[in-house]
């Protein structure tokens, strides 16, 4: 599976084999009408990008490993490595890994 959405938490390569380490996805829509693209190169998350499509909450499992990389926006996380974001409509969020 690449991405999941269904408890609002957004969750990016959650079921995916390890054998499978060069994988992406381009705009999967998730709950709370957000579009997700992603990257994953040598077993590691290497790039995220998200659209806000309606604007809202946006919460998402940190997929980096060691908190290691650079985000477009300001966020919060909290205790179980979620990173939470107030979005507007037309909201692009970039992530990558150091």
């Amino acid at each position: 599976m690449l991405i999941q959405s269904h408890t609002g938490i957004v969750l990016i390569f959650p079921a995916v084999p390890a054998d499978w380490m060069d994988i992406s996805f381009q705009q999967l829509r998730t709950v709370g009408a957000f579009l997700v693209s992603a990257k994953r190169e040598g077993g590691s998350v290497t790039q995220v990008k998200i659209k806000s499509t309606s604007g809202g909450i946006l919460k998402l499992k940190n997929p980096f490993k060691n908190n290691d990389f650079e985000c477009s926006q300001a966020y919060q996380i909290d205790q179980e490595n979620v990173l939470h974001f107030q979005t507007t409509r037309g909201d692009e969020i970039e992530f990558k890994s150091k």
